[in-house]
């Protein structure tokens, strides 16, 4: 991923006190997605857990972190996949989306594990 994040923020106007939010671009230009990092000191993972909407839940841990991995279908345009993992306190949540339906369904769910892994070590150490 490019450093520099294409977003930072909610955008002009929007207030979101609960949580931070960063987006990267992909790297590769045949592969059209977005990175979506977002961080809480309040929201838990069991939080992520027990939200309906979060959908095809799967419990996995990420080096020393307790994790979440789920998908959502908040958009008929947008493939996602999240990882949420837990920190002490609150949560960081790596979400890839892609803009294209016509794909294999498990490689967002893919990308967002590698990514998330590849950032692990920069996480702080739960208690």
């Amino acid at each position: 991923m490019d450093p520099e994040p294409a977003e930072s923020g909610w955008g002009d106007g929007i207030v979101v006190g609960d949580w931070l939010r960063c987006v990267f671009r992909s790297p590769d230009p045949d592969l059209t997605y977005f990175l979506n990092v977002k961080s809480s000191l309040i929201h838990t993972i069991v939080e992520a857990r027990e939200n309906p909407s979060n959908l095809q839940g799967e419990d996995l841990r990420i080096g020393a972190h307790d994790a979440f991995r789920y998908k959502t279908s908040v958009a008929k345009s947008v493939v996602d996949c999240n990882v949420a993992v837990e920190l002490d306190p609150g949560l960081i949540v790596f979400t890839v989306n892609f803009m294209e339906d016509s794909m294999d369904e498990q490689l967002p769910c893919d990308i967002a594990l590698a990514h998330t892994s590849e950032l692990e070590s920069a996480l702080p150490i739960t208690a």
